[in-house]
């Protein structure tokens, strides 16, 4: 049993990693499409 224990407890682990690696990435841009719509809209008031 230890070793089919360990061999999930990677897995899981693995799944995890991924998991957090895109929640990151997705937060990273939703960031940049904010700043990139923000930078636009002072651009465009600075015009008037």
């Amino acid at each position: 049993m230890p070793v089919i224990d360990s061999y999930l407890n990677f897995l899981g682990q693995l799944l995890l990693s991924i998991v957090c690696i895109g929640t990151m990435l997705f937060y990273v841009k939703q960031v940049k499409k904010a700043v990139i719509a923000f930078e636009e809209k002072s651009k465009a008031e600075n015009e008037k």
